[in-house]
């Protein structure tokens, strides 16, 4: 295993021979194709733990105080933004552009003191200033988008006699579903060496098992369970799976 995909899978706690079963699972590939591999089903399955972690840890609030809350978050990172010259928080969703006019009280003191108070409480971090203020205005801008779909999502929540499918939402096993499935495909057709084209077949159904596996093994916060036929289905592979091919087909 290449030493790229060790240190990925070390640095968030994943077991490298779990991975392995994996990479067995999904068939030959080249050291890059290892780690884009290792980096999708990295993050698929720490999405998955986040959110079961969250119904966990569930605030007993009604659904309005929470859509208020977040209301308040996205508002309030807009106005720091603001205060730091971006007028628009989505214009700097992909960084922040050379040239960009931040407010002077951004880039002179502001900045100075910003990088003194890190030294002071975290003397090995390395960080330029300028590194250390565009990383803030790039975190405040994820963070007024996050609360802002945060809200949203309060709204499509409503109680329904359905239970999530009819109230339109997407559950943890589903999301994982799709994404352990889309990297599947894509890493299937960038390489088209390494096995047939993405079908719902036994090699599709043994790769997502063994994900599965990872993911149960990696985290405390998941059901061990999850990967036993009883808990997620063929069926909803399929479905998972169907769901992929739609969804692919109405790109451009």
């Amino acid at each position: 295993m290449p030493i790229s995909v060790v240190t990925e899978l070390r640095g968030t706690q994943v077991p490298p021979e779990q991975f392995a079963a994996v990479l067995s699972a999904f068939g030959r590939l080249s050291e890059q194709g290892q780690y884009d591999l290792a980096v999708g089903i990295i993050s698929v399955s720490k999405v998955y733990e986040l959110r079961k972690l969250a119904e966990k840890q569930r605030l007993l609030l009604p659904q309005h105080q929470q859509r208020e809350r977040f209301h308040s978050i996205s508002t309030s990172a807009k106005r720091l933004l603001a205060l730091f010259g971006v007028s628009e928080a989505k214009s700097v969703a992909k960084g922040v552009p050379p040239g960009t006019k931040l407010h002077p009280t951004a880039t002179t003191n502001l900045m100075i003191e910003l990088y003194r108070v890190a030294g002071e409480r975290r003397p090995t971090a390395t960080a330029s200033a300028y590194e250390r203020l565009t990383t803030l205005i790039l975190l405040l801008s994820d963070l007024a988008e996050a609360a802002e779909r945060c809200a949203l999502d309060g709204k499509k929540k409503r109680p329904s006699r359905g239970g999530n499918r009819r109230a339109g939402q997407i559950t943890a096993e589903v999301e994982l579903l799709q994404g352990v499935i889309k990297s599947y495909a894509e890493l299937r057709n960038r390489f088209p060496s390494s096995g047939p084209r993405p079908a719902f077949d036994k090699r599709l159904r043994q790769f997502v098992r063994s994900v599965l596996e990872l993911v149960a093994a990696a985290s405390r916060f998941v059901d061990s369970n999850l990967p036993k036929p009883s808990r997620i289905t063929d069926a909803a592979i399929r479905g998972a799976f169907n769901r992929y091919l739609h969804k692919s087909k109405r790109k451009p």
